[in-house]
């Protein structure tokens, strides 16, 4: 090493030897202190802004992932190969994870009964469905409705309606089924107004036969609603689906039945299918099981719609009565007759009046009165009964049933029998000549 390089190496060594000034050393370190620090905020601000919008996504994203748990068909499960190799030597007993045994065994899905948070309905459910009243049937392989009826000799045509809110049972005898009738659709709005669910949303549910679809589908385009009306169907050969109108559908025809054996004792004579009374008979069915069935929550449907009892007077299908004629522009005069005489055949959901059958037509009344035991019944009175529930008073635009007046009186009845009556012209009195002695 040579003198020159000693003397460097030596003035190092002192200078690393030689005391350091604090305060100079801590200014730089503590400015490079500060702006770490700064830096390390600004990082740790930025990292939680990220973090806060990324966990606002994924809540965000968790909102729109939520779904609602969905019911899955069952397993049927996977058999061992000596389970299986036992099972196909005989096929006994039934097995779902073998094929030959649903191909051959399997029966369809029964229909479950809707219940808990499934059986909630946010809106009324107006449900639909056809039956046929038949005669005179030869022997068939169905118990009832469309095979029944080609082969029957008189067949009636029955629509049969259900609503869920208050579950009151409604039945129309119609001419034809779908929507080429006119009535059918105006009248079931109208029974909606009485239900009270004309101004809200309504589901209407039928099985998917283009006749009830049709009608379903006329019954949304004429209904008038800001909530709109949905159409709703079960699946095809489901019918069991739609339980309850299959329920009603029950009803309505034994309690038509009931109602016709009733009447027929009473008058003595068959009631045919073509009987004028049959269509007032098949309404007044399903009044009475809306008017009269208690339901499960202790009311009837008429109560639960009305939001009380009713305290109207009733009589027995087809009874003959006299009834009061209500006040009209053409009132009967002072000297005339008051009351006159007719049919019972119901009364009216919505202003439960009487329904009365005459040779005129049906109408209205608020007044009867029943007649002694043995003048209440008459085949002849309810044999000249005219009108329908399409259109109670033959020649009549309208539809609904009006009030009872003079109008409506037959001449031959109330002309010919109040004639004036001629009297006898007074002879004049024979003179006679005497004397007087």
């Amino acid at each position: 090493m040579t003198d020159a390089t000693s003397r460097r190496s030596g003035c190092e060594d002192d200078a690393s030897l030689a005391p350091v000034n604090r305060e100079e050393q801590d200014e730089p370190d503590q400015a490079q202190e500060e702006q770490a620090q700064e830096e390390q905020a600004q990082e740790e601000q930025e990292e939680s802004g990220v973090a806060d919008d990324a966990h606002e996504d994924d809540r965000d994203g968790e909102e729109e992932e939520e779904a609602r748990h969905q019911r899955s068909a069952r397993d049927p499960g996977q058999p061992s190969r000596e389970e299986r190799e036992e099972h196909e030597r005989t096929h006994i007993p039934f097995r779902p994870w073998c094929e030959a045994c649903v191909k051959g065994k399997s029966k369809r899905k029964p229909s479950t009964r809707i219940a808990g948070d499934y059986a909630h309905s946010d809106c009324c459910r107006l449900r639909m469905d056809y039956a046929y009243l038949t005669e005179d049937v030869e022997a068939t392989e169905g118990d009832h409705g469309e095979e029944e009826s080609a082969k029957a000799e008189s067949t009636l045509t029955v629509l049969v309606v259900q609503e869920s809110q208050h579950r009151s049972v409604w039945a129309y005898a119609v001419e034809a089924k779908g929507a080429s009738e006119d009535w059918p659709p105006l009248q079931i709005l109208e029974d909606m107004e009485t239900i009270g669910v004309r101004g809200e949303k309504l589901v209407l549910k039928s099985d998917q036969e283009p006749a009830i679809v049709d009608l379903a589908r006329e019954i949304a385009k004429m209904r008038e609603s800001a909530y709109g009306t949905a159409v709703e169907q079960s699946a095809v050969g489901e019918s069991d689906s739609n339980a309850s109108v299959e329920r009603a559908i029950q009803d309505v025809e034994g309690q038509v039945r009931t109602l016709r054996a009733g009447l027929e004792a009473k008058i003595r004579q068959r009631i045919r299918l073509t009987n004028p009374v049959v269509p007032w008979m098949v309404r007044h069915a399903a009044a009475l099981i809306t008017r009269c069935r208690v339901r499960p929550s202790g009311r009837t449907s008429l109560e639960m719609m009305r939001g009380r009892r009713t305290n109207s007077q009733i009589t027995e299908f087809g009874e003959h009565i006299l009834f009061k004629i209500p006040k009209t522009k053409l009132n009967p005069g002072k000297f005339e007759d008051q009351w006159t005489s007719g049919v019972d055949l119901g009364f009216d959901m919505r202003s439960m009046e009487t329904l009365v059958g005459t040779a005129s037509g049906v109408f209205k009344c608020t007044d009867f009165r029943r007649k002694p035991l043995q003048e209440r019944w008459s085949a002849d009175m309810v044999n000249l009964i005219q009108g329908s529930p399409k259109q109670p008073v033959p020649g009549q635009v309208y539809r609904r049933t009006p009030a009872f007046s003079k109008r409506f009186s037959r001449p031959s009845t109330e002309t010919e029998d109040r004639r004036p009556v001629a009297q006898p012209t007074p002879q004049q009195p024979e003179t006679r000549n005497f004397s007087v002695f």
